[in-house]
Parts: structure tokens; sequence; C-alpha cells
């Protein structure tokens, strides 16, 4: 429906040197663009039968492709997206993954990086993220990868993880640079039954931080700090796990989490969910008009 706010955005490219780009988007529009050209007119489609299969770009890359772009099917590209990415990455041959502020509906999103830090040591982005700091490295929609990392394996999106594309971050940057191009270049719609929006019905995001702590945690702190931060996520999960004993969530939110938590080793305890609960009650009672406007908002919600 809006490929053509897309696929126009690679005409005036104007790239120096013969650079190659493969774009993609998660209904499989595909061109590649040498130098000062035009893309292939008619580029590739595929129908994709499940959300999750958009995961399965990685290992697709051209051979030909210096640099991939993947592009959600109803996201934008601002007109000089990919010619401010691509500058960058040239200008920086340390660099694997470049990202840049994107327009999530009406809001700006991936803020956090110093102006003008537009290449960071990419275990110091992913210990910041690690120890609690800002999210800087957006969607898929927002990053440019190397072909060279996409290629470096079969799958390149892990697509048992709903949080892939962060996943792949915290696995390459280890040994890369960050990028980030300190502009608006992305815009982001607003989809009820995306993936986004999926998460944030089940908040897939809080074992998705767990999970980012037990598996890349050992690779970017100290055994201490380590230890703080799994203990500090443990605190919180279980803190919104007992607010939501006072929503009624039904039994598919509580099997995720069951579910989630035994796969990183943890087992669900009803004693620390009730303790959030009971945290919540108090918060509630030392702050009647908290409760009232929950009160209001739950009303609106059942009519």
């Amino acid at each position: 429906m809006y490929r053509e706010r897309v696929v126009p955005d690679l005409y005036p490219l104007g790239l120096r040197h013969r650079q190659q780009l493969q774009y993609g988007s998660d209904t499989r529009h595909r061109a590649r663009v040498r130098g000062p050209g035009r893309p292939d007119p008619h580029p590739q489609q595929r129908d994709l039968p499940s959300r999750h299969r958009k995961l399965q770009y990685g290992g697709q890359a051209s051979i030909q492709s210096k640099y991939c772009k993947v592009v959600a099917a109803d996201d934008w590209l601002f007109p000089e997206c990919i010619e401010k990415m691509v500058r960058l990455a040239e200008d920086h041959p340390t660099v694997a993954i470049v990202g840049a502020y994107g327009l999530d509906g009406t809001r700006i999103q991936w803020t956090g990086l110093p102006y003008p830090s537009t290449v960071v040591p990419g275990r110091e982005a992913c210990r910041a993220l690690l120890l609690g700091g800002p999210y800087v490295f957006g969607t898929p929609t927002t990053l440019l990868y190397t072909s060279e990392i996409v290629r470096s394996r079969h799958s390149f999106y892990n697509e048992s993880n709903l949080h892939a594309d962060a996943e792949a971050c915290l696995e390459f940057l280890e040994h890369y640079d960050f990028g980030f191009v300190h502009q608006v270049l992305t815009f982001q719609r607003k989809r009820e039954e995306s993936l986004t929006s999926h998460s944030v019905k089940l908040q897939t995001y809080l074992p998705n931080k767990l999970y980012d702590l037990v598996t890349y945690g050992p690779k970017y702190l100290g055994d201490a700090e380590l230890k703080e931060r799994i203990r500090f996520r443990l605190q919180a999960y279980y803190q919104y796990l007992g607010s939501q004993v006072y929503e009624r969530r039904g039994k598919e939110f509580w099997s995720f989490h069951r579910r989630s938590l035994a796969k990183l080793g943890y087992r669900m305890s009803r004693r620390r969910v009730t303790a959030g609960a009971i945290s919540r009650a108090l918060e509630f009672m030392l702050d009647p008009k908290r409760l009232a406007r929950a009160v209001v908002r739950r009303w609106r919600v059942s009519r």
C-alpha cells in the first residue's frame, strides 16, 4: 500500500564510487542501487505468510551488495535517509550498523546519544544499554547494516526472538562500531496488528530485557554489574506482573510470562507476584488521585 513512499527515495541518491545497496521490506520488495543509477523498475515481490517470516531476510543479502536496508511495509524513508547513512558508513569503515532518529507516529524516537557523537564503539553502546541507558538501536526500518555482517550467517535475525533486531545489535557490535545520524530519517506508521502492538499488549519487552542481560551481559558487564542488573530487572518485572493482577489479565498473558521466565531459567514466583500486587495497592492507597484515574481508565476500557 505504501510502497510508493519508499522506493522513490532510492532514485536521487547520487552515491559515490559504485556503492551497492540491497533494499528489502517485510513484504520482500527489493531493489539494488549502483552509484547514481536507478533501481530495477521491477523489483522482486514475495508475499510472506507469517509476520515472523520477515526475520529470515538475513541470509538473502546479495553477494554484490555492500549495505542492506530493511523497511517495514507501511513505513517510510525520508529522501536523504539512505544517502546519509551510507555516507557515514563509507567515512567510517569500522561501522557495521547505522541508526538515526525516527518519527513514530507523531513522536521522535531513539534519542539519547549526545550530539555530535556520530560514531560510538559498539561495546560502549551495548554496555550503556544493558546498564539501563537509552535505547538508540531503533527498529529494522531505522537501521542500515553492512552486507558483510548480514551474510555472515544464514539467518541474520534470531527468528525465535520478537526483538531480534535489538539482539542483532548486541551480538555484532561486540566487534564493530555503531554509527548514528542525528536527523529524523524514517517514519513508522502505527499498525494495530503489528509485532509492536503485540509486544505492547503482552509487554514482551520486559522478559526481553532480562534475556539480553542473561545472554549478552557476560560479554559487556562485570560479574557484580551483571548480578545487580539482573536483580533490578527481576524486581521491576515482578512489580509489573503484580500490577496486572488488578487488570484481570487472561490466560494468554500469564502463560506467556511464565514461559518466558522458564526459558531464562526462572520459575514464576507467586510470592513475588503477590508482593508486587500489594505494593501497587499501597501506592494507590497513598495516592487517591492516582486510584481515581485508574478506576476511570478501567471503566472506559470495560465500556
